[in-house]
């Protein structure tokens, strides 16, 4: 059945905001005065494919569209009065066991359907675990894979700024990403060059130039005591002595044949041959040889100092020699500490050419010096190979990015997939069995079609309506078989011309209601007789007289109930009318209001520029008089005794003169067992009387609250000495204690 409409941008409705009708029931009530809408909403249903109403929108049940049978000014206009009028297939040839037969092939289509829409309903169970599991998902992994990462690897996640295109590149990186797995410290130090700005290529670092330091210092040289020559007669006193290099420096200060150290003239010639020969040009040359070692070494170390500056200048300018700094300025502080140490043990070698120094080796130091510069320079020539393939590179880091992703969400992801594989399976498996319901169904609607086409035709359509219009005394015409056209009707006068235009505007009205109440039950075709239908009824009664309007209401209920029964294939009814009579006739029952969770109420309204409607849920808007009556005397507002006395009197009047056994409410006072509750009865009586049939001064003359408020109680006492306070509470509202009825 339909159950919301929204009517915009046509007719008096808001383009904007339109009329919107939401929880239609199976039965529903729109009440509205001419040109509120009514015909626009009816035009709507019948035909909500025309291009005036593209704005609109009709939604249905479980998605699924009924026929749908309307009933206004369209159909009562049709022209089928001037020729032949189709006719309507119902089951007026059926026998009891045939229709027996078909009541039970009813039942069990009837018990497929509620099957069909309760798997639908597990279906759509299904659909929102599937829904609440991948929202469920994509919150967890955009909060704990995404925003964690997301300015570390801002660059991978592009085209990902939304959660649900995160998740679903998420599992498609899961199926399909084969990347080799690094570490993250590994993909930010590839990020840092990669997902900057688009890098250059760096120059290598050369290597500290140390081969010729280190073959300096493994000289045998410096632990090699350097003497003079042994066959010099004084050789042996030196050696005695031990003072080769004491001698060595104090010769230099012979002038003459003074002793420079006793100062005596001791100093002769072949003294000095001695010396000359001790000291020889072998010793010389060694010394010379240490000293130019000496001062090769300290240059050799200054070359390398300024080659490490170099080094650290560059990385104060560019910040591009990749080296661990941290632990080569601890390691160079100490090479310069080496360095020095060396140089001081070659100074003091020259100095004391006869004694043995040991130097310290670097080679361990200048090894780590040049491994780490190797390790740089491998960092470079790795920077250099994405400087050259800097696209392949920042796509294979993009997928070595999401490889260590998925490695972090695996027990989330293989948790998800074993959740939606479960629910699927169960959603496929109901699947499955809803296809056999469907095909139960088809089954069942092919075994009623073939019944319905041997149970039904158009002949009980025409004898019945044919005997609504002899019932009510449309005696001048009558409905007839054509006897051109198979079945179809025709509309003939008594003898037996056509009636084409002559019928009168109630005539028309009336004969076009039975038709389609007929067709409401039936069909055109006989395939169509068992489609499950909606009825719309727009102002059936425009201008029918008081008995005509019974009848149309009475047809209506008829309807009602098998709406609200479920037993007829009318599901469901939407009434719109003007008339506040017809629409009492169908919506009040036994003069009472009943509340129906399966009936709604409406009310249209013509504002100055458009429609609006007004819901009242299952509470009749339009009340019965009786009900009015009562509603007067329950106001709070009400503060005009005339109108309180008035709704008094009818009260009593209608009550206990038409239900009850009294023929005048003047006889009330005799239910009253003492004599002055008889009197005050009497005058209260008198008192609705004389405020109601007469006109009386309120400006000078008015019964004060304590007045008004004794006569209410008279007037429920009058129920209560009846028998018939239950009713009393009922119609005041209050809640009833015990168990009395009306």
């Amino acid at each position: 059945m339909i159950t919301s409409l929204n009517i915009k941008n046509v007719a008096t409705c808001d383009p904007d905001n339109g009329v919107q009708i939401n929880d239609l029931k199976k039965v529903n009530f729109i009440y509205g005065a001419n040109g509120s809408g009514k015909t626009t909403i009816s035009n709507f249903i019948l035909n909500p494919s025309d291009a005036n109403f593209i704005d609109c929108q009709i939604e249905w049940e479980n998605d699924e569209p009924l026929t749908t049978y309307v009933y206004n000014k369209q159909f009562r206009e049709q022209s089928f009065f001037k020729g032949d009028i189709p006719g309507v297939f119902t089951f007026g040839n059926a026998t009891p066991e045939q229709l027996q037969e078909l009541s039970d092939k009813k039942d069990e289509i009837k018990v497929l359907r509620e099957t069909a829409r309760e798997e639908k309903r597990r279906l759509k169970g299904f659909e929102e675990q599937l829904e609440g599991e991948a929202d469920r998902f994509q919150e967890t992994v955009w909060n704990n894979y995404r925003t964690p990462n997301i300015k570390q690897f801002k660059e991978a996640f592009k085209n990902c700024g939304y959660k649900k295109t995160f998740k679903n590149r998420l599992l498609q990186e899961y199926a399909n990403n084969a990347s080799e797995l690094f570490s993250k410290e590994e993909l930010l130090e590839q990020a840092k060059t990669v997902f900057g700005e688009r890098p250059q290529a760096i120059d290598t670092l050369p290597l500290l130039d140390v081969e010729r330091l280190k073959e300096i210092e493994e000289l045998e040289t410096w632990g090699t005591p350097i003497v003079g020559k042994n066959d010099v007669p004084i050789a042996d006193l030196i050696k005695k002595l031990g003072n080769s290099d004491w001698v060595d420096q104090g010769q230099k200060f012979i002038h003459n044949e003074t002793c420079p150290f006793c100062q005596q003239q001791t100093i002769n010639a072949n003294f000095k041959k001695q010396l000359e020969d001790f000291f020889n040009e072998s010793y010389k040359n060694k010394l010379i040889e240490v000293e130019k070692f000496g001062v090769e070494y300290k240059e050799l170390s200054k070359k390398l100092i300024e080659q490490i500056e170099k080094l650290e200048q560059r990385e104060k300018e560019k910040s591009d020699t990749k080296i661990d700094w941290e632990n080569f300025n601890t390691e160079i502080e100490l090479l310069k500490s080496r360095l020095k140490e060396s140089q001081t043990v070659m100074d003091d070698k020259l100095k004391e050419p006869s004694r043995k120094f040991s130097i310290t080796l670097l080679t361990d130091l200048y090894d780590q010096l040049n491994e780490r510069i190797k390790l740089a320079n491998k960092a470079i020539d790795n920077h250099n190979k994405i400087v050259k393939n800097y696209d392949t590179a920042h796509r294979n880091l993009v997928q070595s990015i999401w490889k260590w992703i998925i490695e972090e969400a695996r027990p989330t992801i293989e948790a998800h997939n074993k959740a939606i594989s479960g629910i699927t399976k169960a959603k496929q498996a109901l699947e499955t069995t809803q296809k056999e319901t469907i095909n139960k169904g088809i089954q069942l609607k092919k075994d009623i079609e073939e019944l319905t086409a041997n149970t039904t035709g158009v002949e009980f359509s025409e004898l019945e309506m044919n005997k609504l219009l002899e019932s009510y005394g449309f005696n001048s015409f009558r409905i007839v078989k054509s006897p051109k056209v198979d079945n179809c009707y025709q509309i003939q006068r008594e003898d037996g011309s056509l009636v084409e235009s002559t019928l009168s505007e109630g005539e028309v009205t009336f004969i076009t209601f039975l038709y389609f109440y007929q067709l409401a039950k039936g069909g055109h075709e006989e395939d169509k007789v068992n489609e499950r239908r909606v009825l719309i009824v727009d102002d059936p009664i425009s201008s029918l007289d008081s008995n005509v309007l019974f009848v149309v209401s009475s047809l209506l209920r008829r309807y009602l109930d098998e709406i609200r029964s479920g037993e007829g294939n009318i599901v469901q009814l939407i009434l719109l009318t003007h008339n506040s009579y017809f629409h009492k006739q169908i919506a009040i029952v036994e003069g009472k209001n009943q509340l129906r969770a399966d009936t709604a109420f409406w009310i249209l309204r013509k504002g100055r520029k458009w429609t609006s409607i007004e819901p009242y849920g299952n509470k009749n808007p339009i009340s019965s008089t009786y009900e009015l009556l009562w509603r007067e005397l329950r106001s709070e507002e009400n503060k005009s005794s005339v109108l309180l006395k008035n709704a008094m009197r009818r009260i009593l009047e209608y009550y206990f003169t038409v239900f009850g056994q009294f023929s005048n409410i003047k006889n009330l006072p005799d239910k009253f067992k003492t004599i002055e509750e008889q009197l005050i009865c009497k005058s209260l009586i008198s008192w609705v009387h004389d405020g109601s049939h007469d006109i009386a001064d309120e400006i000078h003359v008015s019964d004060n609250d304590d007045t008004v408020q004794r006569y209410k109680d008279v007037f429920q006492a009058i129920f209560d000495s009846n028998g018939q306070l239950g009713h009393y509470k009922q119609m005041m509202g209050i809640e009833i204690e015990d168990n009395k009825t009306t």
